[in-house]
């Protein structure tokens, strides 16, 4: 059982997949699966640390608890004019 994560802007390019499948485990949270991605990729985290959640296309707060086969992006802040 796993959950999909996905990646968003530069986010996406940082880490460099849009797509991350993790093991789901019981009592997994959103903030767990940012742990994990901050560990596997240590440039992200400062990305990370301001990013939105969103679980199953609705945003969520980072203590979610997620299920098998939940989807969790990660949207990181936006700048531009």
């Amino acid at each position: 059982m796993e959950v999909k994560v996905v990646l968003f802007a530069a986010l996406r390019d940082t880490v460099g997949q849009e797509e991350i499948r993790i093991a789901w485990c019981r009592g997994m949270t959103g903030q767990d699966v940012m742990g994990c991605l901050k560990q596997d990729f240590l440039s992200a985290g400062p990305l990370l640390n301001h990013a939105l959640i969103a679980v199953n296309g609705q945003y969520a707060e980072a203590g979610a608890f997620l299920m098998p086969g939940d989807e969790i992006a990660f949207l990181p802040p936006v700048s531009g004019g």
